[in-house]
Formats: structure tokens, sequence, C-alpha cells
């Protein structure tokens, strides 16, 4: 026989029986070498899942062994060699394993275990019945591998069937062979059937060209999108060897100078922005627009970075907490995936996030180089972008540590979800704009790309982005490298300055040895509250996470604190009547920083005999014990270190290099305190504190001693803390509960009315049973149908008509209360001056003036009237879209330069602030959804100016 008939000879029935066993045609040196996986330590501990795959991979082929092994252990990585050979990657150890063609130690328990299976069907005495017996048995082990993750195959059961069938006539010898040879039409089968791996189908003809060059993966896309792209980036700049002298340099990316790439990047059309917007229009329908956004600052993200920590801990008080208000934020949403609880929704927004990575992955119109030990490491954000927009070519990082729920492998590349990731976010979120890699560029980076997915997928993506980013830049992780490095730069900077670049080049690499200790975020799988989903979020922790943050163990301080009053008999101290008495230059500065903690009492700190009050305080000396103080000079937790850090000019401005801003660094330090879960922050060299919540006090007596308390005392702390914590929380209630007078409140204004009832008496039982707390998140406008529903007959056909007013025009904003009394629907009712009144979701006017009535106030305070519509917002129309008014309220709902505004006749006759209380008489701007009133650069008056604050009442229409 001829060499060529030899080698189109097919193998014989015994041969492919011997190769079945042996194997050794499929073999490679990867099986050969890799340990079996059974030896994973996946299958190998004392858990129900490595029991289960056990179970179910006892007579199982390789295909469904994986797949077994993917439904137990969902983290395992799982390839093919160039055989078809499997091989698992652990993901305990990392390790890579082989699951080996032929039969090997780790079949013999499973061809054991086949035997002693068909053991029932030689009792049976006839043909037709040891035929169904093993039939049977078959069955059962088929199904047992269908219940531990693999698939019920009818084919060995029919196998089963004919040979448990035929082999008592052959003898009960060969019967016990049985299952072996049904063994080996499993085994036979290996590496004989295409690659089928759980939630990773194979296509017919991959989208791309992968091959591993070196320490680079390449992957190409291999349509016409990438067309014109660099095999190869910029860190590769090295001359093709079979490049002639004086030739062009084949396919290594030429230089593209920073001032092409600042022209590319600026041009609307270029062909980052053209495939963003490309996949925006398929998926979203809607076009891609760049984020308008508050900038990245520490006074924005301190909030965030805290609230990560607490949800990579992952308590349960936490995950309910954000479960609920997700409910109530997204009402739809959560209907609509059908999630009953936290962890649930996670899973959901997670998967969800990698179905829409994945379909952006193939889009992208570049050449990739993924690697995995730094070597395409891009050395500036500059760099990147030269390399996308010169060479259509992105280096990728590969490997990491492993995440949760972002490590499905794609068949076609070879990647996992989180470097499909990767690819997508440097691309659409900082490629596009040009974002850098730094703490700015990475939150833009955000609110670009965050457009581009789903409302499900983006609170999963906020996690891996915005979350990410403000825990390693806004907490205080990093604070003290990031003080080393400031140190270097300023060596620099000065080395530079004097033209010393052998001392430059000696310190940049102390930085680049110094960026080595950079640490980065857990790889948790977890959601962050609604409110830090917004690109409009500005700043400010969510009422109701603050309350589960407490400060770490031995890290808080112990001091006595004493405070001045002019009020005699004070039970207790009210932060929200800061600014009632000497302001100065801390009011001063608290207006002009970012998000600062308005909400506060002073003490002086230590020895209280030694206290000297300066002039201006009140006669009257109390005294208290804190035991949750943060020491700003000790500065445990380095909060002062990051606030001074996040705060410093970069040694590359053109002025102030390497300057703190020392106002809002202490700002950010006093916010910083009460997001940790401090009661106040002290600062012993100044012998001061502030105090964030109502703090019980008791009064000295003359010598410096503290009186001591009686009984009825200590009741009356008790009691009065009692009334300054409130008892309900309004913006949580039902509408029908929100609009029922309450009783105490109107006895507590008649009896101020009669003189036998102070103000701050009523002020103190309004703080307990209608309290008034800021919006954390912008309400749903109200919609047409809704509002239909709630409005009168006669006032229905005047819905939405406010498209026919005129800008500038006078106009009178309110609500429109039997709507929400009745029905639970906020329609904003516009009074215009000569015209029928209109009624809208949104409104907004310019130059406006807060006009209330004290007097009718009273009345409806008392109960002598009830409610009705008399304070209004009057100013110059201003139009605005329901989408623009959402969008503005989103973006400036905790900016410095606006307020939230409220007024309620049960509190007072003036409109206030919601956060501090002060009157509020005008604004420049307006903008107005439902129960929330936005003001811009509001005009404030003097509490003890406004007329009728004897009675009490108030300003906020529906103080919730």
């Amino acid at each position: 026989m001829t060499g060529k008939g030899m080698a189109d000879r097919q193998p014989g029935f015994f041969e492919e029986i011997g190769e079945a066993i042996t194997g050794s045609r499929r073999a490679t040196p990867e099986t050969r070498s890799l340990p079996e996986y059974t030896g994973m330590p996946e299958l190998n501990r004392l858990t129900m899942p490595s029991f289960k795959a056990a179970l179910g991979t006892l007579q199982s082929s390789p295909d469904e062994t994986v797949q077994i092994l993917k439904a137990n252990f969902p983290h395992v990585q799982v390839r093919q060699d160039e055989k078809g050979n499997y091989i698992l990657r652990s993901a305990l150890d990392q390790k890579e394993y082989a699951i080996p063609p032929g039969v090997s130690v780790g079949d013999i328990p499973r061809i054991i275990s086949g035997i002693a299976s068909f053991v029932p069907a030689g009792l049976a005495s006839t043909i037709p019945r040891a035929a169904g017996v093993a039939a049977t048995n078959q069955a059962v082990i088929e199904a047992s591998q269908a219940g531990t993750g693999g698939t019920f195959n009818p084919e060995d059961v029919a196998i089963a069937g004919v040979l448990g069938g035929a082999i008592p006539a052959v003898g009960k010898g060969i019967k016990a062979a049985a299952p072996a040879v049904t063994g080996a039409s499993r085994m036979f089968r290996r590496g004989m059937k295409p690659m089928e791996v759980p939630e990773v189908p194979r296509v017919k003809e991959s989208r791309y060209e992968t091959a591993q060059e070196g320490p680079f993966l390449r992957v190409k896309p291999r349509s016409a999108q990438a067309a014109g792209s660099k095999d190869r980036g910029v860190r590769e700049e090295v001359r093709p060897p079979d490049a002639a002298p004086g030739s062009g340099r084949g396919d290594v990316p030429q230089p593209v100078s920073d001032e092409a790439i600042s022209l590319l990047i600026k041009d609307p059309s270029n062909f980052v922005r053209r495939a963003a917007d490309d996949y925006s229009q398929r998926a979203n329908g809607q076009g891609y627009s760049p984020p308008q956004m508050p900038s990245s600052s520490l006074a924005k993200q301190s909030a965030i970075g805290r609230a990560f920590v607490l949800a990579a801990d992952g308590g349960d008080d936490y995950k309910k907490a954000v479960f609920e208000a997700y409910g109530r934020s997204f009402p739809e949403l959560i209907e609509s995936t059908g999630a009953k609880n936290y962890d649930q929704l996670v899973e959901m927004a997670y998967r969800q996030l990698n179905k829409e990575t994945a379909d952006q992955f193939h889009t992208l119109p570049v050449n990739m180089s993924f690697h995995r030990a730094g070597e395409g490491n891009y050395q500036s954000s500059g760099e990147m972008l030269r390399d996308v927009y010169g060479n259509r070519h992105l280096y990728v990082f590969q490997g990491g540590e492993p995440h949760p729920m972002m490590n499905r492998v794609d068949s076609e590349t070879g990647l996992n979800d989180t470097e499909m990731f990767r690819a997508v976010h440097d691309f659409y979120g900082h490629a596009a704009h040009g974002n850098s890699f730094g703490q700015k560029g990475e939150e833009i980076a955000y609110g670009a790309h965050a457009q581009m997915y789903s409302p499900l997928a983006r609170i999963a993506m906020a996690t891996e982005t915005r979350g990410q980013n403000s825990f390693v830049n806004f907490t205080p992780v990093n604070a003290e490298l990031k003080a080393r490095i400031n140190r270097l730069n300023e060596l620099r900077y000065e080395a530079s300055r004097r033209g010393q670049e052998s001392d430059v080049k000696a310190i940049d690499k102390l930085i680049g040895e110094a960026w080595q200790d950079f640490q980065f975020g857990p790889q948790k799988s977890v959601l962050l509250p609604p409110e830090f989903i917004d690109t409009g979020y500005a700043g400010g922790m969510p009422g109701y996470i603050q309350p589960l943050i407490r400060p770490e163990p031995g890290t808080a301080a112990s001091e006595m604190l004493t405070h001045f009053s002019h009020v005699p008999d004070l039970v207790a101290t009210d932060p929200s009547r800061y600014g009632s008495g000497i302001a100065g230059r801390e009011m001063q500065r608290l207006k002009e920083t970012m998000n600062p903690v308005m909400e506060r009492s002073y003490f002086y700190a230590g020895d209280p005999s030694r206290v000297q009050p300066e002039p201006g305080l009140g006669r009257f000396r109390y005294g208290t014990r804190s035991e949750g103080l943060y020491d700003i000079e000790k500065d445990p937790l380095l909060l002062r270190t990051l606030a001074a850090e996040a705060n410093r000019r970069p040694y590359t401005a053109k002025y102030n290099q390497g300057l703190t801003d020392p106002s809002q660094a202490f700002t950010d330090v006093e916010r910083m305190a009460k997001e940790y879960g401090y009661e106040g922050l002290m600062n012993p060299s100044q012998g001061t504190a502030i105090m964030y919540r109502p703090t019980p006090v008791q009064p000295f007596a003359r010598g410096g001693a503290v009186k001591p308390l009686k009984e009825g005392a200590k009741k009356a702390i008790r009691g009065a803390l009692e009334a300054v914590e409130p008892v309900v929380n309004r913006i949580s209630m039902s509408f029908k509960d929100v609009t029922k007078r309450v009783p105490e409140l109107t006895e507590a204004a008649q009896a101020v009315s009669r003189g036998d009832m102070s103000a701050d008496e009523y002020d103190r039982l309004v703080r307990r049973y209608k309290p008034v707390a800021p919006y954390d998140f912008v309400p749903e406008p109200a919609s047409a149908e809704d509002a239909m529903r709630a409005l009168t007959e006669n006032k229905r056909p005047m819905f939405g008509k406010t498209s026919e007013m005129s800008p500038g025009e006078r106009a009178d904003l309110r609500l429109d209360i039997p709507a929400y009394k009745d029905h639970g629907v906020w329609v904003n009712s516009i009074h215009r001056k000569d015209a029928p009144t209109v009624y809208g979701s949104v409104s907004s006017v310019k130059n406006a003036a807060m006009i209330g009535s004290p007097e009718k106030a009273m009345k409806v305070a008392t109960g002598e009237t009830p409610k009705a519509p008399f304070a209004v917002i009057r100013g110059d129309w201003n139009p605005m879209t329901e989408s623009q008014a959402v969008k503005a309220a989103q973006q400036y709902l905790n900016h410095p330069d606006w307020r939230q505004v409220g007024y309620d006749p049960e509190r007072h006759g003036y409109f206030y602030d919601r956060a501090t209380m002060e009157p509020i008489l005008g604004a420049e701007e307006v903008i107005q959804i439902g129960p929330l009133v936005l003001a811009r650069k509001p005009q404030f008056g003097k509490k003890s100016e406004q007329k009728y604050r004897k009675g009490g009442l108030a300003a906020a229409k529906r103080s919730r």
C-alpha cells in the first residue's frame, strides 16, 4: 500500500476503540504537561457545588464535564487547544488544568461507577428485561448529570439499552463490560465535536482574527469597520526587519502630533464619535452627546467613595436601604426586572452590563493588543489618544483579579467580560473626548460612556467606573501615597525650573516607582445608591445611607465640651439654628465653599474651667461629653491629608503651583467626618469642636462645676432629644398622610397665638412632627394622564398650555393643592397677569420674588381656615421643557449656587431654605418640578425681621 493510501485509510473500529482509550492522536503538549482537571481546588472542597460537580461528572463526556463545571463554578474559565481538548483555568488558584483525551487516572472512578450502575441489569432473567433495566439505569445517570448542571443524553440511554439487552446472550462475564463500552463511546467522542461552553456560544466564522505574538494577544476585527487600523501601537515603534533602508515603516505606527490629535477630538464627526453615535442610535434610539456634569472634586465624590466601601462590606441594612431606594427612584425599572431584593438586582444589572458591553465591543473600529505584564501600558492618556487616532489601535490590559460577575469568556476572542469592558470604556469613555486617566478624566469618562448603556446596565457600570474612581481617589486609601508623590512633584518642579535634567530624570523614576504602590478598589459586584448613578449628581450623602455608617473602631476621640447660649434652661443644642448667633468669617467660608455641613453647633473643647468665651456669646454655660469626635490633629483616617492633596493645584499649573485651597480643604474635612459617621469634629489646638446632631447638655454652676441633674432634668433632656429627633420621614409618606393636619402642631400654634408658647418651643415641635429635609432625588414630573385625572374638569383643557406663554411674561408659580390632596399628583399652576391660568408638570421663572402671607399662614396653622393657595413665586416666565427641567434639576440638586425652597403655613409665613431654614426672599432663577423648587443664587432674609414669626409659622408647600 502506498504512502498516500496509508494516509487516506480510515481507522477501523478497534483502532477507534484504542484511540478512545489512549487518546494519543489528540494529545498535545498542553494536555501532557498540565495537571488533570480532577485536581482543581473547586472539586476538592467540602461544599455542595463540589459534591454536585463530582456526582455529575462520574460518567460525563468532556463536553458534559465542562457544562457541569461551569454550572456549578461559573468563575472557571474555559478554552480549547488546537486539537479541541478542553483547558480549564481555576478561579481559586488561577492555574490551568486539562481534560486529557482517552482514559486517564481520573476516568477510573467513572468506569467503576458505570460498571456498578449496571449490576442490577445482570439480575434480569430475559433480554428485554435486561435491556429495560440497563436503559433505566443509564437514564438515572443522565438525570443525575442534568440535575447537577449537565444535559440529559438520550443517545447514551439507547446504547445502554441495546448493550444491556445483548450482554445476557453473550454471558455474565462480558456483561460487566457494557458500561465500559458505553463509557468508551463517550470517550470516543472526546475532541470529535465542536466546543459547547455554556453561555459562550461558538460561531461558525469568528468575527476576529486572534493571534498570540510574544506578550501580546492581537485581536483584529475581520469586518471593514477596522479598515486602516495598525497591527501594532505606539509602544512597539520598531522598524520591521525586512524594511529596506529609506522605505516606509510598513505597519509600524507613525507619530502624530498632539495638535493634530486635539483637532481630531474637537471634530464631532471623528471616527470615535461616529462609532459612539451609531451604536447609541441603534441601541437606545438617541444620538450620542457630550456629557454635561459638575466637575470632579472631593466635595462631590467623597460620599460616593464612602458608600462604595459600605457596599463592599455587604451588610444587609445597606442592601435593604439601597434596594428600597431604587424602588422609589426607578419603580418601572424594578418592576420590569422582577427583582425582589438587592442581590437579584445586582445579578440582573451585571448580566445586562456584560451583554451590552459585548455588543459595544463588536462595534470597535480598531485593532487591539492585549497584554498581561504591562508591556502595553500607556505612559499617559495623550499616548493612548495618539494610538487611537493616529493608528486606530488600542492596548488593553488582560488579566488581573477575577471579577465575581464579569468573568465569562468570549469564545471568539478568549477575552472575559472585564477585559472587553476595559476596551470599550477606554475607547468610548476616554478617547471620544480626550479624557485623561486621572480622577477628573475618569469622572467625565463615566458621563460620556454611561449614556450608551440602558438604565439597568448603567447601575452596574456606575460601580465599575464612578464607584472605583471615587474609592481610589476620594477616600483615604491612597492619601499618603499622593502626599509622597506630590512632594516628589515639588522637587521635580524645582529641578526643572533650574534646568537640572539629570535630577528630573531621577525624580521621574522615583515617581514611577511610587505609583506601583497605588491601591485599587476591591473587585466586588455591588450597587451604589441611585443618586450616585445620575451624571448630574453634585455631592452629598443620601439621608437613608448616613445612619448606617459608624466610625472605624478605635478612631473616635472623647472630650469634655462647653457651649454658651442666650437660652436659659437649655437641655440640648439645635444644629439647625446655626447662623442665628455670631456668624462672621466662619459663615462666610461655608457660603463660599462647596458642599459644607451647614447644620452644626459650636463648642469649646477641653477643661471647662479654663474656657474663656469670645465676646457676644450667650451668658449661659452648658457642658457635655462626646465619645464620637474626629480629632483633626491626630487625623486617624487621614481625612485631613486627603483633603489637602485633593485640593492641591498641580505643579504643571500656570499659577500657584502646588498650593492647597485651605478653605475648601477644611470644609471637606468637616463634611467627611460626618460622612464617616462621627458625631462631630474637634480641633484641639484651637480648643473648639462642632457637633452635627442635637447634643444633650447640662448647665454649669458658678465656679465651673457642672450642676448635678435631678431626675426631672434628666427627663427634660430625654424629652428635648426626642423633640428634636424627627419621628417621621415625610418624603416617604403617602400623599394622604402628608396632607393630614398634625394635631400637636395645631394645638401648639393656638398656644403661640395666645402667648402661651415661645417660637423656639414651637420650632422644636415642628422639627419633630413635621420635619423638613432636602430632597436627595428629583421627583418624577406628573404625566399628562395623571394630571388630567387629578385636575378638576374646568382645569383640564389648560394643562400643557405653557407652550403658549411668552418668554419674560409675568407668571406666579404655585401648586394645585386639590390635585395633590385628592389624588396625590403634583401639578404646577402658572397664574398669568392678563390671561387664564395654565397648568404643567414643570415651570420656571427668572428674577423671582417669594411672596407669602403671614396673616393667612397664621390662620391655617391654628386651624381657623383650611389650606389654600396664597403664597406664590413671582417672576419672568422662562420656557423650559420637561426633559430640560429634569436634567437641570438633577445637575443642580446639590450645587452650591442653588438651594431647595419650601413653603408650609404650619411652620412660618415665609419661603425658606429646606437645608438651613433661612428665609428666602427672592432668586435669580427658579425651577419647579412638583414639590421640588430650586432657586439659583437666592436672596436670604433674617428670621428676626419676618413678621408673625412669633406665631411659629413657616414656609414650604408640603415640607415633607
